[in-house]
């Protein structure tokens, strides 16, 4: 691999994880939610989220992700069905996402995304919930790899975690599959098979090291020996393969894998009624 690949790829990572902002779309008025009021959560290390409560039981509490480049709204249609069920849920944008801070460090970015969910999680139990919540917290690609460090580092009380479109056994495997969909632009000069996967190999590469994180973690860090989790994976899922996610929940003994039709951050449309029965089958089992 020559210098200039390798500077370019490291470029090309950099702003896959300090992507263009989108700002939210949509609201929760949008869709008919009526109760539910704007929040700005500081972090332990000082950024500051965009965030939405939506109220509901205390008992019943969600942490609510979205997927790299998104924001908060793109996770509605899932929070408005929690909402539905009696959840509290605070949606969040993560730190160089829709409303929430930019962040513009590039090493050790696994832990900063993570600190996005660790401070979500201990300000929604503090402010909206009661000695007796249930706290669940629910990732969407990319943000499925912090909500699983999250419970490894075992700094926060949570009780289960749903991921949809990952996460995945390699980090790598990851970023190869965001920059085969597209997520990136062509650069001049990487036209050609070789020149291309050379590149996709260099950002991937430099993505990793960016992030810092110990992948996947262990069996025995922190809530990972216990903490019950559902990971639902697209059948057609080109980002985060199937087997990807597969091979990765073979490591923790209560990880139920559920695979249903659809691509990537599609099986909510395309296969909702098995996902809400899924869904709602663990969620019963966690709160049992």
């Amino acid at each position: 691999m020559n210098f200039f690949t390798h500077l370019t790829g490291t470029a090309l990572a950099y702003l896959l994880l300090h992507p263009q902002r989108r700002m939210p779309h949509r609201t929760p008025t949008d869709v008919n939610i009526s109760l539910w009021e704007k929040k700005l959560i500081r972090t332990s290390d000082g950024k500051k989220l965009g965030c939405w409560l939506l109220h509901g039981d205390r008992r019943k509490l969600a942490v609510v992700g979205h997927g790299i480049g998104l924001s908060k709204s793109a996770s509605l249609g899932q929070a408005m069905h929690l909402n539905g069920q009696g959840f509290t849920v605070l949606m969040f944008d993560h730190r160089n996402h829709g409303e929430s801070s930019r962040d513009l460090h590039a090493m050790d970015m696994a832990r900063r995304f993570t600190l996005d969910v660790e401070s979500c999680v201990s300000w929604l139990r503090a402010e909206a919930g009661g000695l007796d919540s249930n706290l669940v917290v629910f990732g969407y690609s990319f943000s499925t790899f912090p909500s699983v460090y999250a419970a490894s580092r075992g700094l926060v009380d949570l009780d289960a975690i749903v991921c949809d479109s990952g996460p995945g056994l390699t980090l790598e495997s990851l970023f190869q599959g965001f920059m085969g969909a597209g997520k990136l632009p062509r650069i001049p000069g990487f036209t050609s098979p070789s020149s291309e996967a050379a590149l996709k190999e260099a950002t991937a590469h430099a993505a990793v090291k960016l992030l810092g994180a110990t992948w996947p973690p262990p069996s025995n860090a922190g809530l990972m020996s216990w903490i019950p989790m559902m990971f639902i994976s697209g059948s057609s899922d080109p980002i985060v393969e199937t087997r990807e996610v597969q091979a990765l929940a073979k490591h923790y003994p209560r990880v139920q894998v559920k695979v249903l039709e659809g691509a990537h951050l599609s099986t909510f449309k395309e296969d909702q009624d098995a996902y809400l029965e899924a869904l709602s089958k663990f969620l019963q089992g966690v709160e049992a």
